[in-house]
């Protein structure tokens, strides 16, 4: 069994932590110049640390299964909204999740801890 790395590099901004555009012109004409933006994925670090899963597990859990309040934590929404999902209780997509967990390398791991749960 393959072990999990404690760190990996954003998967967003692959670890530079920032996004870089080149200046270019736009159709009519506009010339927008180079830009650099901040990745919001990692809050610029870069790097994500390897998930916690007792503290997701203690997140999100209530007293008769799934806490029904929304984790603060977003590796914890993530899980407990997608367990809420795949076990009925939501039935609309869980799109925001998602969007939660956008640019963790880790996201596997939680997939799998969300089905376990």
């Amino acid at each position: 069994m393959a072990e999990i790395p404690t760190s990996q590099n954003c998967t967003a901004c692959k670890g530079t932590g920032s996004y870089a555009y080149e200046s270019f012109i736009g159709v009519d004409g506009t010339r927008y110049p180079a830009r650099s933006f901040s990745c919001n994925a990692c809050h610029s670090t870069g790097i994500f640390s390897a998930p916690d899963t007792a503290n997701i597990i203690n997140q999100i859990s209530g007293r008769k299964g799934l806490c029904s309040k929304r984790p603060a934590s977003s590796r914890a929404y993530y899980v407990w909204r997608m367990a809420r999902f795949h076990g009925g209780a939501d039935v609309t997509m869980p799109i925001c999740a998602m969007s939660r967990v956008h640019g963790d390398p880790f996201k596997d791991q939680l997939d799998l801890l969300a089905d376990a749960v």
